[in-house]
């Protein structure tokens, strides 16, 4: 059985079957950041919040490669690994 990825062709199907809609671009970005409408990031202005990467993000050379550096995020993650944003989703970002 061939897995085939979710899209409009099967999410909007859907959503009209449970009586709901999908978010424009907009809203999924106002969602996204999670609340601060002029802030640098989703979570504030700070790239790291005490010490901590708050998302998964790519730094150094590409290709991705592992690095001892503190600011070095270049795994998948376990879903809810980093904290939610201002309206309490998670893995939202981007």
């Amino acid at each position: 059985m061939d897995k085939q990825a979710p899209d409009s062709r099967t999410h909007r199907p859907y959503a009209s079957w449970a009586g709901t809609s999908l978010p424009t671009g907009v809203e999924w970005e106002h969602a996204a950041r999670g609340g601060p409408d002029r802030a640098t990031y989703p979570w504030g202005g700070e790239f790291m919040t005490g010490g901590k990467i708050m998302a998964n993000t790519q730094h150094g050379p590409v290709p991705l490669r592992e690095t001892s550096s503190p600011m070095a995020s270049v795994a998948r993650h376990r879903v809810k690994r980093f904290p939610p944003n201002g309206f309490e989703l998670f893995d939202a970002r981007g």
